[in-house]
């Protein structure tokens, strides 16, 4: 297993895995900080709040402490929330539009088509 102090997600990825390099990237860059205990979780799933961390970070970093300043961004994303800046940003940047309803389903998991539809907004300029 590897560990560095740059990345903490990493005690449960054997160094030898496929992803060991690219979730080492990852928290290197700060995009991921695991699923806590210096854990990444490799198995999981990712929720889609999760997943707006990952974009958001990977784009530009965090989002200002309170970004949401009392506004929220869905009806079902408290504006004190931990991930509610991160929602916001990704709502502004043009890459959710929520699941409907006025709600973002921030606890949902996200399926394959909604990270195709994530990532391709995210990084590819599609609408």
């Amino acid at each position: 297993f590897f560990y560095s102090s740059v990345s903490p997600a990493s005690l449960d990825v054997a160094s030898g895995a496929w992803s060991c390099p690219h979730i080492k990237r990852l928290g290197e860059l700060n995009i991921t900080g695991g699923c806590g205990g210096g854990k990444y979780c490799p198995q999981g799933l990712v929720t889609r709040e999760q997943m707006a961390v990952f974009i958001v970070r990977a784009l530009e970093g965090n989002p200002a402490a309170n970004y949401c300043n009392g506004v929220a961004p869905f009806n079902d994303v408290p504006a004190n929330s931990w991930s509610c800046g991160y929602i916001k940003k990704l709502v502004e940047l043009g890459i959710t539009q929520g699941c409907g309803n006025g709600k973002f389903c921030p606890g949902d998991n996200v399926t394959r088509e909604q990270m195709a539809a994530f990532l391709a907004r995210a990084f590819l300029d599609m609408d």
